[in-house]
């Protein structure tokens, strides 16, 4: 019996002993900077970007030289198809070379789709990323994923983040490219009686800018630090994940909520309820303390169940402590 109970007390305690070496290994992994910056889509990784980066200005420049040695576009060259109209009105050569630019134009509109999403995703993350956190409007409550692209450029104007106000608006001007792409060429019967494909040279212009600024723009879209993440945020989950633990759900001066004007009032700090959020007993928040009374913030906090997360909180909650934020060097991150 003294042999068997010895025996269940050393396992016991080599349980109890697996339990806190556990603990303290997630512990440390949840301060690791590997852990909250591990995150990044492949194609926005530092070799795919050195990669976009050298293959858009190397078939830039193959374009341009192409087109004004020689003033090839103006001249023009042999379509290779017959370029008489049909009695239907079909033109193969003119149909091959409206479509095939056009086809081109849309990939490269197409490529530049996802990076624009990633950043419309991320930019709250990265201001919640800051030394001192955001306040709700410029974090939490953002929602550049659910607005039309102009909008998007305006309003990230409006708030600062350059970043992604300037990669929205390639984003738009990107879709110009397979409009003028697919209008430029054009067959011509030239006094000698040759048939040559050429390019009305107006259009042509303004699509050699606007490849120039598209592959240009591939040198801005480095995340910076600011917006790696522990992890993926494609789905619901993911970024429900960030908050499942937070005590932000559980506050009480986001209770009784009657309108969304409220919700936003409340979690922008311009209403201050009691303890228990009745909606009859509150008042305004002075313009002057709504940056130091509602501030959120991405790191390490104390959840509801009294235990480390890394997620979205405040900054500041009593009984609590302050939020850990683990972005990096203090100061104000590139936007």
């Amino acid at each position: 019996m003294n042999e068997k109970a010895e025996s269940m007390r050393t396992s016991g305690d080599s349980r109890t002993e697996l339990r806190h070496s556990q603990a303290s290994t997630f512990l440390r992994m949840l301060h690791s900077p590997w852990v909250r910056y591990r995150w990044c889509p492949w194609f926005l990784k530092d070799s795919a970007i050195l990669a976009w980066v050298i293959t858009a200005l190397l078939l830039l420049i193959a374009f341009l030289v192409l087109s004004f040695v020689n003033r090839a576009a103006e001249r023009g060259f042999f379509p290779l198809l017959p370029a008489a109209t049909r009695a239907n009105g079909f033109s193969p050569a003119n149909f091959l070379y409206s479509f095939l630019p056009s086809l081109l134009g849309t990939f490269l509109f197409l490529a530049w789709q996802p990076i624009d999403v990633y950043f419309r995703s991320v930019q709250s993350y990265a201001n919640l990323s800051q030394q001192n956190g955001a306040t709700a409007q410029r974090s939490i409550l953002l929602s550049y994923n659910a607005m039309v692209p102009g909008w998007v450029t305006l309003r990230a104007l409006m708030n600062g983040d350059l970043k992604v106000a300037y990669i929205s608006f390639i984003s738009t001007m990107a879709m110009t490219i397979p409009v003028l792409a697919g209008g430029v060429f054009t067959a011509l019967l030239f006094a000698n009686g040759e048939v040559r494909m050429t390019a009305s040279m107006r259009g042509y212009i303004a699509l050699c800018v606007f490849l120039s600024i598209y592959a240009l723009s591939y040198l801005v879209i480095w995340p910076t630090r600011y917006r790696y993440l522990p992890h993926s945020i494609n789905t619901v989950a993911g970024n429900v994940s960030f908050l499942y633990a937070s005590r932000l759900l559980k506050d009480s001066s986001i209770r009784n909520i009657r309108t969304k004007a409220d919700f936003i009032a409340r979690l922008d700090g311009r209403v201050n309820t009691t303890l228990t959020g009745d909606g009859r007993r509150r008042h305004r928040v002075p313009e002057k303390d709504i940056d130091r009374g509602a501030r959120y913030g991405f790191g390490i906090y104390t959840g509801i169940d009294n235990k480390e997360h890394l997620g979205i909180d405040r900054m500041q909650r009593p009984g609590s402590g302050e939020m850990l934020v683990t972005a990096g060097m203090p100061g104000r991150p590139e936007k």
